[in-house]
């Protein structure tokens, strides 16, 4: 599901100013990749984008599972983000990107006149393979960066937030006694929903939510869901289910609200 290059729909990208820029120093701890592998990667960011990579992300709750800072751009443009886990302070990526357009100081991004968003080229990811037998691979770490972590967390500054109704396709109510969720009715197109245990909304744009609830017992299961009544499902792979599409990961791809139509599911 991953693309050589991608446009965002994202709000508007804060001050470049250095005071800005995340500098990890109260971070604590913080730990090298540990069993690191480098691959080649080709993808074209917007200069709105790449700013945001530049200034870095800091957590601003328990929710957030990713961090990162960037060093650079060096007088060649090259700038190299770190992204960690916030919960271990692990590094698990860095990213290499090649850009004249951003710049926290006079140089290169004056060149290219005010304005400009001439974007960026990241070149390089570095990932952590792992120590145990089944170790993660190049097109599994572009796969986890693109999906789970650059462009939900960076790019799009993605937040836990609380949200009550979602508009359906498809009547829930004869599967809502064996969903991870609780469905009430609002009117005919819309439902108030609840998960039996943990609900946890993370809203990507004015269009795309996604919503984990269940926490991660019998009845755990994610759903998307793009407000024009397609929605996606994640259960939990030791669970039978009815779904049309099973992300085998513990959250939805970032892309589901955009690529994927009509494609339903439920916790069974």
């Amino acid at each position: 599901m991953g693309n050589a290059s991608t446009s965002i729909s994202s709000p508007p990208p804060p001050s470049e100013s250095t005071s800005k820029r995340v500098t990890g120093a109260n971070w604590g701890d913080l730990h090298p990749i540990g069993n690191p592998a480098t691959a080649a990667w080709h993808l074209c960011i917007s200069g709105t984008d790449a700013a945001k990579l530049l200034l870095g992300y800091q957590p601003t709750s328990m929710d957030d599972r990713w961090m990162s800072r960037s060093d650079g751009p060096d007088a060649q443009g090259t700038m190299v983000v770190h992204v960690y886990r916030s919960w271990t302070g692990h590094e698990q990526f860095q990213i290499r990107a090649s850009t004249r357009a951003v710049s926290d100081g006079p140089g290169p991004a004056d060149a290219a006149g005010e304005g400009a968003d001439v974007g960026a080229e990241i070149t390089e990811i570095m990932w952590d393979q792992g120590d145990g037998p089944v170790q993660v691979g190049e097109q599994e770490a572009r796969d986890m960066m693109q999906f789970y972590t650059l462009f939900p967390t960076i790019l799009l500054g993605a937040s836990f937030v609380a949200a009550d109704y979602c508009t359906q396709a498809l009547d829930p109510e004869t599967r809502k006694s064996n969903t991870g969720f609780r469905f009430e009715s609002v009117d005919n197109a819309n439902w108030k929903w609840q998960s039996r245990d943990l609900q946890v909304v993370t809203t990507l744009n004015q269009n795309c939510q996604i919503h984990q609830g269940g926490g991660g017992g019998a009845f755990a299961a994610t759903i998307c869901i793009d407000f024009d009544g397609n929605y996606a499902c994640w259960v939990t792979p030791a669970k039978n289910q009815v779904c049309d599409l099973v992300f085998e990961q513990n959250e939805a791809p970032i892309d589901v609200c955009k690529s994927i139509k009509n494609i339903w599911g439920w916790v069974a």
